[in-house]
């Protein structure tokens, strides 16, 4: 059903709140990057979250769009064992 779901309604890297998402994981797996960025810098310790550490660390073994596209479809998973539950 995530799968069915991810073909009807479709799936694109870095819409929405990936945006913000993705610039926070490069700079967690990457200290180098972002360093100008006055808001990744400063927006990125406001986040009470380790799920950006977590993408991060994985990104020692995985591409970054392909990471994504795998938590997007665990997380439409999770959903519809929910809803069916």
């Amino acid at each position: 059903m995530a799968l069915g779901q991810m073909l009807w309604a479709g799936y694109q890297l870095g819409v929405g709140n990936q945006s913000i998402q993705i610039a926070f994981v490069r700079k967690l797996h990457d200290a180098g990057l972002y360093g100008r960025d006055v808001m990744v810098e400063r927006t990125l310790g406001e986040y009470p979250s380790y799920f950006y550490q977590g993408v991060a660390w994985l990104l020692r073994w995985f591409d970054l769009p392909g990471l994504y596209l795998v938590l997007h479809w665990l997380t439409g998973a999770g959903v519809m064992l929910g809803w069916a539950g």
